[in-house]
C-alpha cells in the first residue's frame, strides 16, 4: 500500500499493515466504545473479509469505515 496523499482510502485487510490496521481500531474503539458507551465487542470477526475505509488528511487523524 503506497503512503497515503490524502483523500478517500480503501484497503483490504492483507493491504492494510499492522500500523494502519491498528490506527483504525483504535479510532473505531474511542468511538463506538468510549464515545458512545457500546458495550458490544468491537472486534466481531468480519475485518479479515473486509473492505476498510477511511478519509485521511495528511497531518491530522484519520476517520474510518468498514464495507
Amino acid at each position: 500500500m503506497s503512503p497515503s496523499t490524502g483523500g478517500v482510502e480503501r484497503a483490504t485487510f492483507a493491504e492494510l499493515g499492522l500500523a494502519r490496521f491498528h490506527d483504525l481500531l483504535r479510532l473505531r474503539v474511542d468511538v463506538f466504545v468510549v464515545e458512545q458507551e457500546c458495550a458490544y465487542a468491537e472486534l466481531d470477526g468480519l475485518d479479515p473479509v473486509s473492505d476498510h475505509w477511511w478519509i485521511e488528511e495528511p497531518g491530522s487523524d484519520c476517520h474510518s469505515g468498514g464495507i
